[in-house]
């Protein structure tokens, strides 16, 4: 469920949306666990690393912790990490509410790792790490 409110943000934050762009099918290179190849960077990829409940004490849990990733590519570093900081912005903290029929609860930024992948022409990636509370 996570998923649907990454999406929602990402896609409707203005700054992190044009930084990314379209692609060629003029959608927000925004994707769920995996790019396509035919992608070129700027590019985001999301995922969920893990949900589990929030535990209570004698009812049944009203929401879940979702720790999940967004990773932000590009063939600069410099470009990676200006995507990174928009990528954050739009989703740390986020205002709570209902994103795509899903509740956000609380969303908070954990940390980042960042990285590289080496096939042809270099490209950089930065992982930022989410918790989030979901109903």
């Amino acid at each position: 469920m996570i998923h649907k409110v990454i999406k929602y943000l990402l896609e409707n934050d203005s700054t992190f949306n044009t930084a990314i762009g379209d692609d060629d099918e003029g959608e927000v290179k925004i994707y769920p666990l995996l790019a396509p190849q035919t992608v070129t960077a700027p590019y985001c990829v999301y995922e969920l690393n893990e949900m589990g409940p929030n535990p209570a004490k004698e009812e049944v849990s009203g929401a879940d912790l979702n720790s999940f990733v967004v990773k932000v590519y590009d063939t600069e570093f410099d470009d990676v990490m200006d995507l990174a900081d928009k990528a954050r912005s739009a989703l740390d903290k986020a205002t709570a509410g209902t994103y795509n029929s899903v509740i956000l609860l609380t969303m908070n930024f954990t940390g980042l790792n960042d990285g590289y992948v080496m096939e042809g022409e270099p490209l950089y990636y930065i992982e930022l790490n989410f918790d989030a509370y979901i109903r």
